[in-house]
């Protein structure tokens, strides 16, 4: 069971959605039975995670009012920053920009000495930080080391690409962008291409190209 709690990540970024929450209730229902851990915390936050990017955002928020306050129970950051990366696009979401900038900070926080944990998540929680018009935390959640993994170098390009264009500087975002796709692709996370592509597109229109902003979008 739990080698297949690990399987939620990657059936997210390749875009295996239906499959995860199938796993996801199958683990929750089991996990239960068993009196109730980690496995419980892990799948809701998936589902959750699901939810809120297809547009469910209640069903998303009832989820987290479970998941969120045993995340931090828990304390390991390998639950906890997934928990509170989730917690905040719903709260974003929710028009909530206070308290997405609080979880965003509290991801900071757990993350500061083991910035590995925060590279999974990075690119949701700057896009929230940025959107909510935290920038100076946004610039703090950047400052990490290389790292051989990677799924951690491709969510640091993606938010130096966020960061970018929303510090005004479309030409260097839409180059970082355009990078970050093409990675993703190989890497196979499906939503982060799409988001990239739409970066892409967004810059090209920011400076006036919008011979290949078709394309792009």
């Amino acid at each position: 069971m739990w080698a297949r709690t690990e399987t939620l990540w990657p059936l997210f970024d390749l875009g295996h959605w239906d499959e995860l929450l199938h796993i996801a209730r199958e683990l929750v229902e089991w996990d239960r039975r068993e009196g109730g851990g980690q496995v419980t915390v892990v799948a809701l936050t998936y589902m959750a995670y699901v939810f809120v990017c297809r547009g469910e955002v209640s069903q998303a928020h009832g989820l987290a009012e479970e998941f969120l306050p045993r995340s931090r129970e828990i304390r390991d950051p390998q639950v906890l920053v997934p928990a509170l990366a989730v917690v905040s696009l719903i709260e974003h979401s929710r028009g909530n920009h206070v308290t997405t900038v609080r979880l965003v900070e509290e991801v900071e926080e757990v993350t500061r000495d083991r910035p590995v944990f925060r590279a999974r998540h990075l690119p949701e929680v700057l896009r929230v930080c940025v959107a909510a018009g935290s920038i100076s935390l946004a610039e703090s959640l950047l400052r990490m080391e290389e790292h051989p993994a990677a799924r951690y170098r491709h969510a640091v390009l993606t938010g130096r690409a966020v960061l970018a264009e929303a510090q005004g500087r479309p030409e260097e975002a839409s180059a970082l962008y355009e990078e970050a796709a093409e990675r993703w692709v190989d890497y196979g996370f499906a939503l982060e291409h799409g988001r990239a592509a739409l970066g892409v597109g967004r810059c090209l229109v920011a400076v006036g190209r919008h011979r290949e902003v078709v394309r792009r979008l």
